[in-house]
């Protein structure tokens, strides 16, 4: 796994599988603090310009994959966007690194000047890079564990690990599978429709639009035969093949059971 991704090259699509562990491995994530984890990514994406396909989130380690189109991300981006993007991630206040909030920023960019076009050039350089991306999500829910728990130091154990992949790429579906199974695999759920903090627990919970970056994906696996689905149907189908691997996982269970019950050191 790379673990010094940068912000991929050329025009192409990709998509990015991202992970990264709490200092010492230990859990000291609790519900409220993957909720925050939750809110803090989506707002996060929202202005890098990057979509999530899904997550999931443990109490030691999360794991999450984003999809990126650059030409939207970070090449061709609005004056009016950017407003946009930067009242998603700070709201009503104000970037202490550019020094003004959303309404100072619009007419500033308005101004086009020299300033205007500096503070571009900032704000782009933080659009559709993994690494400033992930920077900021670990570095922005660091700050809100130290004073929520009246803590300090260091949160996150390492920089971050990533695998790349092509939008198109038939892996993704299992990569997919693979992170929202991972509530189960640390026994935290028994079922990833019913655990909170995974994209198709948020998905089965939230309904059509949370379920947009599935269709999106199931529809770039099946690229060769067009779907004409509805968007429950095609969300069904990916859910389907989660759950094909959920009885793999169920069965791996039993037998790991099975065999340390019988194995002789267990019976002498």
């Amino acid at each position: 796994m790379s673990k010094h991704l940068r912000r991929p090259s050329g025009e192409y699509e990709v998509c990015v599988h991202v992970m990264s562990r709490v200092v010492q491995k230990r859990f000291l994530i609790d519900d409220q603090g993957m909720e925050e984890m939750r809110r803090i990514l989506r707002t996060q994406a929202a202005f890098a310009g990057f979509d999530v396909v899904t997550f999931c989130f443990l109490k030691n380690h999360f794991h999450v994959l984003l999809h990126l189109d650059p030409s939207k991300a970070c090449k061709r981006v609005s004056d009016a966007e950017f407003v946009r993007r930067f009242r998603l991630l700070y709201g009503s206040k104000r970037s202490a690194s550019l020094g003004v909030d959303g309404e100072t920023l619009e007419a500033l960019l308005k101004s086009d000047d020299e300033r205007a076009a500096s503070v571009r050039e900032k704000l782009r350089a933080r659009m559709g890079d993994v690494s400033v991306f992930m920077r900021e999500l670990k570095t922005r829910f660091t700050f809100w564990y130290n004073r929520h728990h009246q803590t300090v130091g260091t949160f996150w154990a390492d920089r971050f690990r990533s695998v790349l992949f092509e939008a198109g790429s038939a892996d993704l579906r299992v990569v997919a599978a693979y992170i929202d199974l991972n509530g189960v695999r640390a026994g935290l759920t028994e079922n990833p429709r019913k655990y909170r903090f995974c994209g198709l627990g948020e998905a089965e919970r939230e309904g059509r639009r949370a379920r947009e970056a599935y269709v999106w994906l199931v529809k770039k696996a099946n690229r060769r035969r067009p779907l004409s689905r509805s968007i429950e149907e095609i969300f069904a189908e990916y859910a389907a093949f989660v759950d094909r691997h959920l009885a793999r996982i169920r069965s791996d269970l039993v037998e790991r059971v099975h065999a340390e019950r019988s194995s002789p050191s267990r019976s002498s």
